[in-house]
């Protein structure tokens, strides 16, 4: 009896399986990344808990400059607004947009956008879009300036990357679409941020809100690789 009862559940369990279909019998679970969220649009301030001098856009310097300080180099220029983040927004920053002609910001070299992070007074990180600038600037050049970069990560979309030097407080955001020389290894914006030992950046802000995984392109004017430039990484 005990036998037949064993024979009988193994023939319906074995029923039940054919009923599934194949495809859904090999499909692995799918593993979910959170957004990266840090190099996109909306720049999200963390909390530092010691606030180093760091480096300077311009007049103003991480750690030691005011939000005033900002303004009063700002006005040089023209009209700017204040920008907040829109509701529902996970950005605690405060943004400043021109609102002149773009003749003018590159005329006078006035960066269009500018976003920063305030703790007790000071600034503590500048976002800053330099596409204003008359001669465009290419990673390369920042590269010969200050030295290899420590890593070389994803960017907000495929067609860019992320480039970070954590001792000198400096991340880069490079255009990579190839097929385009006056595009590839084109900087469009900088962010400024206290400088940082290379030791654990992975759990630190703000390379452990970045993109984790590549993109899977099908244009081949995009690269694949999460280094597509021609020099090498500091950490290598």
């Amino acid at each position: 009896m005990k036998k037949h009862i064993c024979n009988l559940l193994v023939l319906t369990i074995y029923a039940l399986l054919q009923q599934v279909p194949s495809s859904a019998q090999l499909t692995p679970t799918p593993v979910i990344f959170p957004p990266p969220r840090f190099g996109g649009p909306e720049l999200i301030c963390p909390y530092f808990r010691d606030v180093e001098n760091g480096s300077t856009w311009e007049e103003i310097t991480i750690g030691l400059s005011s939000q005033s300080d900002l303004e009063n180099y700002l006005a040089q220029f023209g009209r700017y607004e204040i920008a907040f983040p829109n509701e529902g927004s996970l950005s605690n920053s405060i943004g400043y947009r021109w609102r002149e002609s773009t003749a003018k910001s590159v005329e006078l070299q006035a960066p269009r956008r500018i976003d920063i992070c305030l703790q007790d007074g000071v600034i503590t990180v500048i976002d800053v879009d330099i596409l204003q600038r008359p001669e465009y600037f290419y990673i390369d050049d920042l590269v010969d300036d200050i030295g290899a970069p420590d890593i070389v990560t994803w960017g907000w979309t495929d067609k860019s990357r992320l480039v970070f030097w954590f001792m000198h407080g400096i991340v880069a955001d490079v255009f990579t679409q190839y097929g385009d020389e006056a595009s590839f290894g084109l900087i469009s914006r900088m962010i400024y941020f206290p400088p940082q030992g290379r030791e654990g950046y992975e759990r630190r802000w703000p390379f452990n809100l970045t993109r984790m995984t590549p993109y899977y392109p099908v244009d081949p004017s995009i690269p694949s690789e999460q280094n597509p430039f021609s020099f090498d990484i500091a950490t290598e």
